[in-house]
């Protein structure tokens, strides 16, 4: 709006783009998706497909996993 009311600019335009910025998961986000990996997956895979659902390191979601398993492997 702010060229809408002046003359257009003249030369170039610059737009500065940051990189994305990542909330850190929950617990119980990564508890959600550990349950419903593990429905159908081995510890290890479910593991694994957490971590890349959430964003959240592996060890951490390894730790959410035992602790949901009751340490079972």
């Amino acid at each position: 709006m702010h060229y809408a009311a002046i003359d257009p600019p003249k030369g170039e335009i610059v737009i500065v783009v940051g990189p994305p910025v990542h909330a850190e998961a929950t617990d119980a986000a990564i508890d959600d998706a550990l349950r419903a990996a593990l429905a159908g997956a081995s510890l290890r895979d479910a593991v694994d497909a957490a971590a890349t659902a959430t964003g959240a390191s592996r060890r951490r979601v390894y730790g959410r996993a035992l602790a949901l398993t009751g340490g079972k492997s």
